[in-house]
């Protein structure tokens, strides 16, 4: 009986940790920078599937600015996404969806949204414009 109980108490916290990740960094903001593009995304945890973000991508040479906001959703798709930073360290990542005119998928580092990523598909958006709204690296959180 006492391995039963220590059993529903196991699975119990880790259902609570799960869903305090989400509530525990309900606003953060992520940079990525270099000589030539600075990007700022604004992530606000909304639900558990939903966050609203704001990103402003800056193309530092053309003096060109980029802004999207929106809800994006989660993929929730099951299956485990990881990426890389830029020491080749791999972590794994929640992924966010935001459908308007293009697909824009925002990645978050699923342990303690210490990073972001951007991806973009099926974006004419993203050939067209001065400025890339793609992530080139890793944003890191910074608030």
């Amino acid at each position: 009986m006492i391995k039963f109980t220590i059993g529903i108490l196991f699975i119990c916290t880790i259902a609570l940790s799960e869903q305090n990740k989400y509530t525990d960094y309900n606003t953060a903001t992520y940079l990525f920078s270099n000589d030539s593009l600075k990007q700022t995304l604004t992530i606000k945890v909304t639900s558990r599937n939903q966050i609203q973000f704001a990103l402003i991508s800056e193309n530092i040479k053309r003096n060109k600015i980029f802004k999207l906001n929106g809800v994006a959703s989660s993929t929730g798709e099951g299956d485990s996404e990881s990426d890389m930073d830029e020491d080749g360290n791999g972590f794994f990542v929640d992924e966010f969806k935001y459908s308007n005119e293009c697909a824009l998928y925002i990645r978050l580092d699923a342990d303690e949204f210490r990073r972001a990523k951007i991806t973009m598909h099926n974006c004419l958006l993203k050939n067209n414009h001065p400025t890339p709204v793609e992530s080139l690296g890793i944003m890191h959180r910074i608030k």
